[in-house]
């Protein structure tokens, strides 16, 4: 089982579009963001069989309180989503 991931925030990470991509196979899922590989993880067996779902948010795990914290921006804005399957 293995996780690992780079710290990866350009300077333009909120005031202009980024792109991001999930890839994964058999063994593991590995992230991007503006093509630059952001953490890749395998658990047990590989990856997940099971039916999955994109869910686009911008929740953040952690005990910040994000309804009183002025510092952290409340916009949300997606230009286009892609979905595709490799052959």
């Amino acid at each position: 089982d293995s996780l690992t991931f780079v710290r990866f925030v350009p300077d333009n990470l909120c005031s202009e579009f980024h792109t991001f991509a999930l890839d994964w196979d058999d063994d593991q899922y590995t992230v991007y963001m503006d093509d630059v590989k952001i953490a890749s993880t395998s658990w047990g067996d590989g990856t997940s069989n099971a039916s999955g779902e994109v869910v686009l948010s911008v929740c953040v795990p952690g005990s910040a309180d994000f309804t009183t914290d002025t510092s952290y921006v409340n916009d949300f804005a997606v230009d286009w989503v892609k979905i595709w399957q490799k052959d």
